[in-house]
């Protein structure tokens, strides 16, 4: 993955600003720190992280409550709702994430 952010940097396609984190994690504290740290030390701070809701009305996957680290990581990042028409989740709010819609029939 580092190796393609350093790819499109040095194509000059721009700054990628958001990836997205797999939908079917069942733990992302344990992909999304590591993530987010190697991306850091390799100087893309700006590279916001997107998690994505696992399935039409499933309650997020996000565990921020239980992880500081977890919440921080995923500061200005987004949570990606499948159909956000209908699946609002306050809490994507509280922790600064933005919605983002992966599918949407609304």
């Amino acid at each position: 993955l580092l190796e393609w952010l350093n790819c499109v940097d040095q194509v000059g396609a721009g700054a990628v600003e958001y990836l997205g984190v797999n939908q079917y994690l069942d733990n992302l504290t344990r992909w999304v720190l590591p993530l987010r740290e190697a991306l850091d030390s390799a100087g893309f701070t700006n590279t916001k992280l997107v998690i994505d809701s696992p399935s039409i009305g499933d309650a997020p996957t996000v565990q921020f409550e239980d992880d500081s680290n977890l919440s921080m990581a995923m500061d200005g990042g987004a949570y990606g709702l499948h159909y956000p028409c209908y699946d609002l989740v306050p809490e994507v709010e509280d922790y600064g994430m933005k919605y983002w819609s992966t599918q949407d029939f609304c």
